[in-house]
């Protein structure tokens, strides 16, 4: 549940990130991929 739940805000943030251009995109993108090597770990 919780997998998921992290999952689906990575997807949310990646979105935002690829949409702004600012610097704060930038780091979503680099949030949300963070996100999902953890997941990747943790399965």
């Amino acid at each position: 549940m919780v997998h998921t739940d992290l999952n689906r805000k990575g997807v949310v943030w990646k979105k935002v990130g690829m949409r702004t251009s600012l610097p704060i995109g930038c780091e979503l993108t680099k949030i949300a991929d963070k996100h999902r090597e953890i997941l990747r770990v943790l399965q």
